[in-house]
């Protein structure tokens, strides 16, 4: 069975948009399931959350859904002028969150 064209432009890309969502968020589902399992088995209290948005507000919105005590993020050696050029998130969330981050260096 067919499914009914949308009657308005909007309408078809909000639907298509969902569409890719949650195909998006069933893929990163995928990858990353083992990977928490794996950290869970090791005695590493992991939970995983998929949400789309502006990163800085939603790693910020999460931790404090989740009640977190901290918030772990990695960064690239960046420096100068390419560091200037480049929106940081682990820096953003450093500046904009009322729970404390800890940033790692990412080797």
């Amino acid at each position: 069975m067919a499914s009914a064209a949308p009657r308005t432009v909007e309408e078809g890309l909000v639907g298509t948009s969902v569409q890719m969502e949650e195909a998006a968020r069933q893929r990163l589902a995928a990858d990353f399931t083992p990977v928490v399992r794996m950290l869970n088995r090791q005695g590493y209290p992991t939970r995983m959350s998929i949400r789309f948005g502006d990163p800085v507000v939603e790693i910020s919105k999460e931790a404090k859904v989740r009640d977190a005590d901290l918030t772990i993020l990695a960064t690239r050696d960046r420096s100068g002028l390419s560091r200037l050029l480049s929106s940081s998130v682990p820096e953003g969330v450093l500046h904009s969150s009322d729970i404390p981050v800890l940033l790692a260096h990412a080797k």
